[in-house]
C-alpha cells in the first residue's frame, strides 16, 4: 500500500489539471465572442455611418435640385452627382425634349482632373451599341453593374484611343449604370465611375444610387413641366395680347366715323341743312342717341385694352372714400331717382376711410357699381353705400337688392365680356367689361374688387385699398 502510494504521488493529479485546461478554453470562448460583437458592433456602426452619409447626401442633393426651375442650373447640379464615399465619379446622359442625347460636361473638383476632363467635355458623344450610359440602360430597361473586363468596355465607350488615356487617367475600374426615369419613361442615365477595381456592387449601394437617380428624375421632369406649362402660357398671352391690340386698333378705327355720324345729324338738327319736319327730329334724335350708345361702349372697350396693356396710368394720393362715394351716386342720381330707388350711406362721413388711390379711377369704380346696384335691383329698393377700415386697408362696399349671384358665377362675373345675370332690359346694353376694368383698375392701384350675393337677396361688391396712413409708414420706414 505505501508502494503503490508512492508510486502515485509521483503522477500528477488529474483532478488539478483539468480545471487549468477549462479556464483557459473558457477565457479563449469568451476573448473570441468579445472580438467577434466587437466586429459586429464595428460593422453596425460603420454602417450606420454610411447610412447617415448617404441620406445627408441625398437631402443635400434634393435641395439643390429643387433650389432652381432652370434647365440649365439643374444639368449643372446633374452633372456633379457621385456615391459619397465611394471614390467615384459620374458620367451623366440626357434625352432632350426633342429627342436628341445630350452628354453632361463632367465636373472635377481637382484642377489637374478637370484639365484632364475637359479634353472629353463637348466632343464625346455617346453611341446606340455603349456598353455603358443612357444607350446600355435603354437597352437593357435597368441597372447595369459593370466589374469585370472593365478594358473591353472602354475600349468600346471610348470611340477613340485618346478617349480611352482620359478615362483612366481620370479613373476607370468600374461602374455602375443607373436609369434616369421620368413618367415611367427613361429620360437619361447616371454611369457612377469607382475610380478602383472591385469584385461587385453590394445591394445597398445599387438602392442608393437607384434613388439618386430617381431624385434627379422627378426634378427633372419637374423643371421641363414647369418649361412646358411657360411657354404655353407665353403663346397664350402673345394670343391674348395680339387680340387685345387688334381689338383696340378696331375700336379706335370705329370712333372717326360714329363721331361723323354724330356730327353730321347735330348739323342737320339745328337746320344748317334746311329746315326739318317734326318726324325727322325724333328720326335725329334717335339716331343721335345710338350713335352716343355706340360710342359709350367703344369707350368701354378702349379702356379696358388700355388696362389690359398696362397703358393705363395711375397717380396715387390720398383719397377720402365716403365723401368720392357720395359724389359718384349723385352723379348717376337721376337714374336712380327714375327707378324710384333711394341710396343710403353707412359710415362714410368725412375723414372716416382714407385710402391711398387715384381719384377718378375711384369714381370710375364707383359709378360703375352704383350704376349695376341701381339697374339690377327693382323699382323702389335701397341702395346701401356703405365705408370701413381694417388694419391696413380702407374699403368702399356697394350692396344691392337685385337677384343676387350663384356661387359658381361670382369668379366669371369679373372676366371680360361676361355679363352680369339678369334680363336684358335690366342689363340695359352693354359689353360685359364693366367689372372687369373695374377689377383691373382697383388692382393697379394696389386694391381689389370683390363680390358677396345671396341668392334672391342681394349682392356687394367692395373695392379694398390700402390705407393712407399705412402706406405712409411704409415709404418712411
Amino acid at each position: 500500500m505505501r508502494h503503490d502510494q508512492r508510486e502515485g504521488s509521483d503522477r500528477p493529479d488529474a483532478s488539478k489539471r483539468r480545471p487549468d485546461r477549462m479556464t483557459t478554453i473558457s477565457q479563449q470562448t469568451i476573448a473570441g465572442r468579445l472580438i467577434v460583437a466587437a466586429l459586429a458592433e464595428t460593422d453596425r456602426a460603420d454602417a450606420a455611418e454610411r447610412l447617415s452619409d448617404r441620406l445627408d447626401y441625398l437631402a443635400g442633393l434634393q435641395e439643390r435640385l429643387a433650389a432652381s426651375l432652370d434647365e440649365t442650373e439643374m444639368r449643372t447640379t446633374l452633372s456633379g452627382v457621385c456615391l459619397p464615399g465611394a471614390d467615384s465619379w459620374a458620367i451623366v446622359d440626357l434625352v432632350e425634349a426633342d429627342d436628341h442625347l445630350l452628354r453632361l460636361a463632367i465636373p472635377r473638383a481637382d484642377p489637374a482632373d478637370q484639365a484632364i476632363a475637359d479634353e472629353l467635355n463637348g466632343q464625346w458623344a455617346p453611341r446606340d451599341d455603349d456598353p455603358f450610359g443612357y444607350p446600355a440602360v435603354k437597352r437593357a430597361g435597368e441597372t447595369i453593374a459593370l466589374t469585370e473586363h472593365v478594358d473591353d468596355v472602354l475600349a468600346a465607350a471610348a470611340h477613340r484611343p485618346e478617349n480611352i488615356a482620359v478615362l483612366r487617367a481620370l479613373g476607370f475600374a468600374a461602374c455602375l449604370v443607373v436609369p434616369i426615369r421620368a413618367n415611367g419613361r427613361i429620360t437619361g442615365a447616371i454611369t457612377f465611375v469607382a475610380r478602383r477595381a472591385r469584385a461587385a456592387y453590394t445591394a445597398d449601394e445599387i438602392e442608393f444610387a437607384e434613388q439618386v437617380a430617381a431624385a434627379c428624375g422627378r426634378a427633372l421632369d419637374n423643371v421641363r413641366q414647369f418649361a412646358a406649362m411657360d411657354r404655353r402660357r407665353k403663346v397664350a398671352e402673345d394670343s391674348d395680347r395680339a387680340k387685345v391690340d387688334a381689338l383696340g386698333q378696331v375700336t379706335h378705327e370705329l370712333r372717326t366715323p360714329l363721331s361723323a355720324i354724330g356730327g353730321y345729324a347735330e348739323l342737320m338738327e339745328m337746320g344748317v341743312r334746311g329746315p326739318i319736319t317734326n318726324d325727322q327730329r325724333r328720326d335725329l334724335e334717335r339716331i343721335r342717341w345710338n350713335q352716343q350708345h355706340l360710342l359709350s361702349l367703344i369707350s368701354q372697350i378702349l379702356a379696358y385694352v388700355r388696362v389690359e396693356t398696362g397703358r393705363a396710368e395711375f397717380t396715387l394720393a390720398d383719397v377720402d372714400l365716403g365723401p368720392a362715394a357720395v359724389a359718384a351716386a349723385e352723379m348717376v342720381a337721376p337714374l336712380i331717382e327714375a327707378k324710384g330707388q333711394v341710396v343710403t350711406y353707412e359710415a362714410c362721413e368725412a375723414g372716416a376711410a382714407v385710402a391711398l388711390g387715384d381719384i377718378d379711377k375711384i369714381r370710375q369704380i364707383l359709378i360703375n357699381l352704383i350704376t349695376n346696384a341701381m339697374k339690377y335691383s327693382p323699382d323702389q329698393a335701397r341702395l346701401v353705400v356703405r365705408c370701413g377700415t381694417s388694419r391696413t386697408a380702407r374699403f368702399v362696399e356697394v350692396c344691392d337688392e337685385g337677384e343676387g349671384i350663384a356661387a359658381d358665377k361670382l369668379d366669371s362675373i369679373f372676366e371680360p365680356f361676361v355679363q352680369l345675370p339678369g334680363t336684358a332690359a335690366k342689363r340695359g346694353g352693354g359689353v360685359g367689361l364693366g367689372l372687369a376694368i373695374a377689377r383691373q383698375l382697383a388692382r393697379g392701384m394696389h386694391g381689389e374688387l370683390s363680390v358677396a350675393s345671396e341668392l334672391h337677396v342681394g349682392s356687394a361688391f367692395r373695392l379694398t385699398l390700402p390705407s393712407a396712413e399705412q402706406a405712409r409708414r411704409a415709404t418712411d420706414s
